[in-house]
């Protein structure tokens, strides 16, 4: 489970949102329209030419791997959306083929775009349509399907918009900001939700970036960065030399306005460390009672897994005090804000972190 599937959940989110800022419209008009209909590739694939512009503003700026490169290994035997399965051994053997020499090629172009001081418009298109295709690896990577289109070559139109929504973007503003962190994530803090990664960290300012086209921001999109800025506290306190955040911000790129949140109260909230617990104790598995977790081997009895504690996660209360533990559980002051028994909560037991398979088909890796 992702982050954001996780803070979708009803519970959740009733938890989050008296902490989370009111809805507003964005104040200017969308200045670049989408110009076709996958503006989710679209997002993706601005995240990655934003990443390569900063890279090549700043000097010495360090790149996190990207999530396209384990798309080869996340390959699932998922023969639905072809005619047959010879089709989907050929469109893998293709795959297995192509996607390091498209891993090869978009590096050589960050590289060499990376030494340019002045680039221009044709060398920015021409790098877009490596990210277009970084995009396709990663939704290759995240669902593990095969998509004959992967091979497709990126259309100009779409890496013309591409190219325009950089234009838009305040990069001298974001690099103003101090030391950046390109495609961030929360070390083993991200572990607890199954994986998250924010887009960037701008000195003490964590900043997401949405490429919608509505005006009105949805409530997930705040729900989302208080997720992200729990997990920064987390990782903080398992790695103090991770940023301090302060200040959240929305960045839409189709309108070129940036909404930021400041949650330093947050961090002396006394209301909002109760909450920080159960979000962590709930991300791990664990219950506001004091109940071992899902993955705990004998729930009940005070045995905590072997999960648990190289995650160093809370514990179950033991007999004997546990030098495992990196912080007080706060039960006595979760009551006023456990969720109402009313809403669904998510299924008890190991089915719940590792669902059974289809029953319609089965779906395999292949190594």
């Amino acid at each position: 489970m992702s982050l954001n599937k996780f803070v979708q959940q009803p519970h959740v989110r009733k938890m989050l949102q008296d902490f989370c800022p009111p809805t507003e419209c964005i104040p200017c008009a969308m200045q670049v329209p989408p110009r076709g209909n996958n503006v989710q590739r679209v997002g993706t694939a601005l995240d990655y030419l934003l990443r390569f512009e900063l890279g090549r503003r700043v000097r010495g700026l360090e790149d996190g791997p990207w999530v396209a490169e384990r798309a080869e290994n996340r390959i699932s035997a998922d023969a639905e959306p072809f005619e047959s399965w010879d089709a989907f051994e050929k469109c893998y053997r293709r795959t297995k083929r192509c996607v390091p020499r498209y891993l090869r090629e978009a590096k050589d172009a960050v590289s060499n775009y990376r030494r340019k001081r002045k680039p221009t418009r044709q060398h920015q298109i021409e790098l877009a349509c490596h990210a277009i295709r970084l995009a396709r690896l990663d939704v290759l990577c995240r669902t593990g399907k095969l998509d004959a289109h992967l091979f497709d070559k990126p259309a100009k139109d779409e890496a013309v918009e591409l190219v325009d929504l950089l234009a838009l973007a305040p990069i001298d503003a974001f690099v103003d900001r101090g030391h950046i962190l390109l495609n961030p994530t929360f070390g083993d803090a991200s572990r607890l939700v199954g994986g998250a990664d924010a887009d960037l960290i701008l000195g003490d300012m964590l900043i997401d970036i949405k490429t919608v086209k509505e005006k009105s921001p949805r409530a997930q999109y705040f729900y989302q960065l208080l997720g992200y800025f729990i997990l920064a506290r987390h990782a903080h306190r398992l790695k103090p030399s991770f940023p301090t955040i302060n200040i959240l911000g929305l960045y839409f790129s189709r309108h070129g306005y940036l909404r930021t949140w400041d949650v330093k109260p947050l961090h002396k909230d006394p209301e909002f460390l109760i909450l920080e617990q159960w979000f962590l104790d709930e991300a791990a598995g664990h219950h506001a009672d004091g109940t071992a977790c899902d993955m705990c081997p004998t729930p009940g009895e005070g045995k905590n897994c072997a999960h648990c504690i190289a995650m160093n996660l809370p514990q179950v209360p033991t007999l004997e005090t546990n030098p495992i533990l990196s912080r007080p559980r706060l039960t006595h002051q979760i009551t006023p804000f456990t969720p109402d028994r009313t809403l669904a909560r998510p299924r008890d037991g190991i089915a719940a972190l590792f669902p059974a398979p289809s029953t319609r088909r089965e779906t395999r890796r292949i190594y």
